[in-house]
């Protein structure tokens, strides 16, 4: 009588676990689109914030990672950015930093000239709250505004959050040597 009941329990726990999975999966596939659709539009607002006049860009990471003898994982994106009327306005760049509490994923746009026209945090950040999560205060990210890839190192790091602002000084340092490529190689 024992083994038909742990028969009878395993039997009955496998098929609460497999329609429960397929509930999931199905859910899974009915959610994914809009899911996209608003990761999409969190992007395209931070392209905005970083290039004012945004339309469109046009990705070149593979014409430029060679050239930087860096790996995919640190840059995520090299994009030139085009307004409507189909002209170059600027320059976006995604780069991946390791910071405190993971990657810090650092969106910095240019102007053509190759000033940072401001930086941007597409994705949330698993720094330290109140001391590594400064790296989104306000100021701090407008101490780079203006800067161009030979000034951008007079941006001090934030007392506190040394290893998240040095992972976003990083970044801007990567971002910058991927606008210098781009813009020596006439894109």
């Amino acid at each position: 009588m024992k083994k038909n009941s742990i028969f009878r329990d395993a039997l009955i726990l496998f098929l609460i676990t497999f329609v429960l999975s397929v509930l999931l999966s199905r859910v899974k596939v009915m959610t994914q689109g809009r899911i996209d659709m608003i990761n999409e539009e969190i992007l395209k607002k931070a392209y905005l914030s970083v290039c004012e006049n945004y339309y469109r860009s046009e990705d070149v990471t593979s014409q430029i990672i060679n050239s930087l003898n860096i790996s995919k994982a640190s840059l995520r994106n090299c994009n030139v950015a085009y307004n409507e009327a189909g002209e170059k306005c600027g320059y976006i760049v995604s780069a991946d930093i390791a910071g405190y509490g993971g990657n810090i994923n650092v969106l910095v746009g240019f102007t053509v000239d190759g000033e940072i026209r401001g930086i941007e945090y597409p994705e949330s950040l698993q720094e330290t709250p109140g001391i590594g999560m400064r790296v989104l205060d306000e100021d701090f990210k407008k101490s780079f505004i203006g800067l161009s890839y030979d000034n951008y190192d007079n941006v001090d790091t934030i007392t506190g959050a040394t290893i998240s602002s040095t992972a976003v000084l990083q970044a801007v340092s990567l971002a910058t040597d991927c606008v210098n490529k781009m813009k020596n190689r006439g894109l």
